[in-house]
């Protein structure tokens, strides 16, 4: 089973962390989980990111247990993705050029150009969208007898993460809320891999209403995976989200479930 990754309060060291995931996870076939710390260059990101984030030097020798490989590749990915943030043409080439020569594969390069556009040069990340309250959105009906479950901070595609929605599906739920974060900073595809694809596989659609809370991962990339997520995960026969807060109101009104987007903009840290 995979090991589960430690996350960063950091919007650019989740974004390199989903940077790096996402090229591993590239490498396998199109159903596997996400790979978590048992893999050499994920393992690897993770060490790089802890010493960015405690403002220590990244060393150019691996440490001790970090094959050679997958450190430079990890090393070289995070100064270049840093490096074209910065706005600094000369030495991203530079670094370009290194992963280049060496055994790598050329989609490490090709994703970090793609990637940078989330942040622009500079690495001003842009605010995420906001959809504001009105007098339009209402509240969001299930039956009284309904069986809903919650879970949270569980949109990490791994092995665990499939797990415990095959634990969920066992009391056949009617309602699922996520209660926010899909990691490591809610791109597209991590919403699509670490939450669409494994929530359409265990339930049936037709019968389960999925709702999402917004956490500070999901909003480290401008929310564009979060709000694109919320206008196609449900069929068009349930009711759909509104915006990143709503609430769900039993028929009879004996139950009411009030979901507030406090971590909208918990992004910046």
């Amino acid at each position: 089973m995979a090991i589960e990754q430690f996350t960063f309060r950091n919007p650019q060291l989740a974004f390199y962390q989903s940077l790096v995931v996402m090229l591993e996870r590239a490498k396998r076939p199109q159903d596997a989980s996400t790979p978590g710390k048992e893999n050499d260059v994920v393992n690897a990101a993770f060490q790089v990111a802890t010493l960015s984030s405690n403002n220590l030097p990244i060393p150019a020798a691996a440490p001790s247990g970090v094959p050679d490989a997958a450190w430079t590749t990890a090393r070289l990915t995070f100064e270049m993705l840093q490096a074209r943030l910065r706005g600094n043409v000369a030495e991203a080439d530079a670094l370009e050029a290194e992963l280049a020569y060496g055994e790598f594969d050329p989609r490490w390069t090709e994703t970090i150009a793609q990637y940078t556009a989330y942040f622009g040069v500079g690495g001003a990340q842009k605010a995420p969208e906001y959809i504001s309250a009105n007098p339009d959105m209402q509240p969001l009906p299930f039956n009284t007898n309904a069986t809903v479950a919650l879970i949270a901070d569980w949109g990490t595609g791994t092995e665990t993460a499939a797990s415990l929605l095959a634990l969920i599906a066992q009391h056949d739920p009617d309602i699922v809320i996520h209660l926010g974060d899909i990691y490591y900073s809610g791109t597209p595809e991590e919403c699509d891999r670490n939450f669409t694809r494994l929530i359409n596989s265990t339930f049936d659609r037709t019968k389960v209403a999925i709702y999402n809370l917004a956490g500070n991962h999901d909003m480290y990339c401008g929310g564009v995976g979060y709000y694109n997520l919320l206008k196609t995960i449900n069929q068009p026969t349930w009711p759909q989200q509104p915006a990143s807060f709503f609430y769900l109101r039993s028929t009879d009104n004996q139950w009411q479930f009030v979901a507030m987007d406090t971590g909208h903009t918990d992004y910046d840290r």
